[in-house]
């Protein structure tokens, strides 16, 4: 059976990242690629949003900024702190609830023609449940935008071993605190997302892994210290990976729901 999430590691995690205000961390360049080729691909997407894991609504708020025909978003995030910074926004058009993505009653069948997935599904062991459900929330037609650490990067792999081990020796707790991870974290590669996405009824449309500098707001700390390392040795192979999955340290996947 496939292993579900340990929710507590999500919530102390998460509410430690909401209550010292470390959320807001994608580069505005990422932002503004995903919306280039989401037009690239002349989709539109509207009506009503679903934001998986939602934060404090940093990709939802500009999705509505981009495209005006969507109606509103729901966000939904396990972290209860998250949802209460995610209140304080008053995002016009957004309507932030707490909620397990595991849980398959939380939203009705056919409820969203887009479902945003930014940097959530890595937080889930094996994505079976969270897949399945969100091949049910989706319409026919629908849209899924997914952003995901790239599992199928050497570099990934090497850095998730350094913090199985670590984990290990020192305890989850031990890496919940000083903000490296949590234990349920788990890159998975893109053929996992290819193969679970069309097992719900998803057309992938693209698929992109790319290396995006991201702003690191505590670098002398150790998970900063780990972040600069990380992107540097990503670098180094993307020149040599360029061209295949391997390469990048972000999957980007918009898929559609088939008709």
């Amino acid at each position: 059976m496939p292993k579900k999430q340990i929710k507590q590691y999500e919530t102390q995690f998460f509410d430690v990242v909401a209550e010292h205000g470390h959320y807001e961390l994608q580069s505005e360049s990422l932002y503004s690629r995903l919306f280039q080729t989401i037009k690239h691909h002349q989709l539109s997407p509207n009506g009503m949003a679903l934001e998986c894991g939602c934060g404090t609504g940093a990709f939802g708020r500009r999705f509505l900024t981009e495209f005006p025909d969507l109606t509103n978003i729901i966000g939904v995030d396990i972290s209860e702190r998250m949802i209460d910074v995610c209140r304080s926004q008053n995002i016009s058009r957004y309507s932030p609830m707490l909620g397990d993505l595991e849980d398959s009653s939380l939203f009705t069948s056919n409820q969203f023609s887009l479902i945003i997935c930014p940097f959530i599904i890595h937080h889930f062991p094996t994505i079976d449940h969270v897949t399945q459900n969100i091949g049910t929330w989706i319409k026919s037609g629908g849209l899924l935008i997914l952003v995901e650490p790239n599992g199928s990067s050497p570099v990934s792999f090497m850095f998730k071993l350094a913090r199985k081990l670590l984990e290990k020796l020192m305890g989850p707790k031990w890496i919940i605190d000083r903000g490296l991870a949590t234990p349920n974290e788990t890159d998975h590669s893109v053929t996992k997302y290819k193969d679970a996405l069309k097992a719900i009824g998803l057309e992938v449309i693209n698929i992109e892994t790319l290396t995006l500098s991201q702003p690191i707001s505590r670098p002398k700390s150790l998970i900063g210290i780990i972040s600069l390392l990380k992107e540097k040795m990503v670098k180094v192979l993307d020149r040599i990976l360029k061209g295949t999955h391997f390469a990048g340290s972000t999957v980007v996947i918009i898929a559609k729901k088939k008709c």
